[in-house]
């Protein structure tokens, strides 16, 4: 099974690890429409996604797997042995997200389109990136989220079908971004950047601020505190 990859980069500091465990699965059958259920076969456990610090030390680029989840199709009825109309074509994925710290209980949701179509009897892997860009952001940097994926479909005679996969986990770990004393920017445990690393001038060799100096802007301008 070969994993597609995408690669990104965000202004700040945040890596993704994500967990699919064992997963507790089901199907939501409706009982009375379609002549197939949609099952969830397996989710895999997903490798970590990298995270190294983007030139300049701005930011971390992440390359993010996609994720491949095997789906069946089960006959609930002889019709639909053998008939083609109740093949099942794919069409999203919904993946819940339930943060569960620091306080918990916020809960988001993203959609994500899937393609493939599952034979009677058969199975189909369907891929995708478990999570956007834009939930990429500093106030879920260290966080965890648990995982619910529910997937829907429709036979090709028009009846909708839909499964769903529990037990994935998001975790959200850091990255460390390269910091350079003497660049003007004051990044990291820097307390000033002048540009330069001389110390004496109120900006310590170590973008530190001197005893008895005041610094400020980037690049940082330093003067002797008034007495």
């Amino acid at each position: 099974m070969r994993l597609l990859q995408r690669s990104f980069t965000v202004a700040f500091a945040a890596s993704l690890v994500l967990i699919v465990a064992a997963c507790a699965h089901g199907n939501l059958d409706d009982g009375d429409s379609a002549n197939v259920i949609l099952t969830v076969q397996t989710v895999p456990s997903i490798p970590p996604v990298t995270a190294a610090p983007s030139p300049g030390g701005t930011g971390c680029t992440f390359t993010v797997p996609n994720t491949n989840v095997s789906l069946g199709s089960r006959p609930k009825t002889e019709l639909a042995l053998g008939s083609p109309f109740s093949d099942i074509a794919m069409d999203d994925v919904v993946i819940t997200y339930e943060w569960v710290n620091p306080t918990g209980g916020e809960v988001t949701e993203d959609t994500l389109y899937i393609s493939g179509t599952i034979p009677v009897n058969g199975t189909q892997t369907v891929s995708f990136v478990p999570i956007r860009l834009d939930y990429l952001n500093q106030g879920i940097s260290g966080r965890t989220a648990n995982l619910t994926l529910l997937f829907h479909g429709h036979t090709l005679d028009g009846h909708a079908v839909a499964a769903f996969g529990r037990g994935g986990q998001l975790s959200i770990n850091s990255c460390t971004t390269s910091t350079v004393c003497g660049d003007g920017s004051i990044d990291g445990a820097e307390q000033c950047d002048d540009g330069g690393t001389n110390s004496g001038d109120g900006c310590s060799s170590s973008c530190q601020i001197e005893s008895g100096w005041v610094c400020s802007g980037q690049p940082s301008v330093c003067q002797i505190r008034n007495p």
